[in-house]
């Protein structure tokens, strides 16, 4: 009787112990997701928020708009970004980087930043020779494709939310160099980056419902 007790109590033991490992997995998971979230809702409320905020300041002091609007959005990027990375360290304390995960060494870092950085070099001279005025706007097509290249490069569910903003941003990269609009350029951005957020979203309460 006292070894099948002891053997009950050792396969509960071994299932608590099992039960928590997969908690601990999901809750991990679950984390990796949120920070996409914020990612992706934060930057976007960020960008909005600010640059609105000086289109509005513009028009009570009769300043050009344009100007106040970029001026607006780069602070926007700016605090966003700040604000992004000091709340990203809090959760990579307890899931580590999944971004630096994607690299097996530092070398492979530094490649992969050469190649981003020689894509914007190619990438701004093209909008140069199409459209000198759109420099202002040269982000957009070298956010985009920054972000369909390493998704292509690593095939990562990790990179799934960004090479889906990409997508959503593609189609109209042609038209914001075309008529240099910095408005169509934020615009398509903010909501790839919505959408972006949502499937976050979603995918991160769909870890719980997993058996």
């Amino acid at each position: 009787m006292r070894q099948d007790a002891w053997e009950r109590d050792e396969d509960m033991d071994l299932s608590e112990i099992a039960r928590i490992s997969n908690l601990a997995t999901k809750i991990r998971r679950f984390l990796e997701y949120i920070e996409s979230v914020y990612l992706f809702l934060g930057f976007m409320l960020g960008i909005i928020a600010i640059s609105q905020f000086f289109i509005g300041l513009g028009d009570i002091l009769g300043m050009p708009q344009d100007v106040l609007a970029s001026v607006g959005s780069m602070l926007g990027i700016i605090v966003s970004a700040a604000v992004y990375f000091v709340y990203a360290k809090k959760i990579f304390r307890f899931t580590g980087n999944k971004y630096m995960s994607l690299f097996s060494n530092i070398k492979e870092i530094i490649l992969y930043n050469l190649l981003v950085f020689l894509s914007w070099i190619i990438i701004v001279l093209l909008v140069e020779y199409v459209n000198p005025g759109a420099q202002n706007v040269v982000w957009h097509p070298g956010l985009t494709v920054t972000l369909i290249t390493i998704y292509l490069a690593k095939r990562s569910h990790i990179l799934t939310p960004h090479f889906i903003a990409a997508l959503i941003m593609l189609p109209f990269t042609p038209l914001v160099v075309m008529e240099a609009s910095q408005k169509l350029a934020l615009g398509s951005m903010l909501v790839a980056y919505y959408i972006a957020g949502v499937y976050s979203l979603r995918e991160a309460l769909k870890v719980f419902e997993e058996a």
